[in-house]
């Protein structure tokens, strides 16, 4: 079983905010994302307890891949690490960490992928979509 740890930048929530979801806007994303794949929630890792803000706080979720929509990922198991976003799509409203109804054990979400850059910091926040 091959693990590839790669960084969620971004997709959109369909259901747990479908008010809120912007077709446009995701297929926007995706056509600028160079991986985009459907993936199952294989174990969902206790987030560190803090925001994130002056420093980065990420939730590791262990995916298994089902299927590649776009770029070159082999189906198996990937990391992927989201930030941890008070107010965010994906956070919990009362601790920081993502929600656990979105990132529960069998759930499927479309995931919009980057390979990590060779660089110690990174800005920004990542969420996700059930597929």
């Amino acid at each position: 079983m091959g693990y590839l740890s790669l960084v969620l930048i971004l997709a959109f929530s369909f259901t747990a905010h479908a008010n809120t979801f912007d077709q446009k806007l995701f297929l926007a994303k995706a056509q600028n994302t160079p991986i985009v794949v459907v993936a199952k929630v294989v174990e969902n890792k206790r987030a560190v307890a803090f925001w994130s803000g002056l420093f980065t706080s990420v939730q590791t979720i262990r995916y298994e891949v089902t299927n590649v929509l776009k770029g070159k990922v082999e189906k198996g198991e990937i990391c992927a690490n989201h930030y941890v976003v008070k107010n965010s799509r994906t956070a919990d409203l009362t601790e920081p960490r993502l929600l656990p109804s979105l990132f529960k054990e069998g759930n499927q979400l479309i995931l919009l992928l980057t390979l990590p850059e060779p660089r110690e910091n990174s800005d920004g926040e990542s969420l996700a979509s059930p597929a």
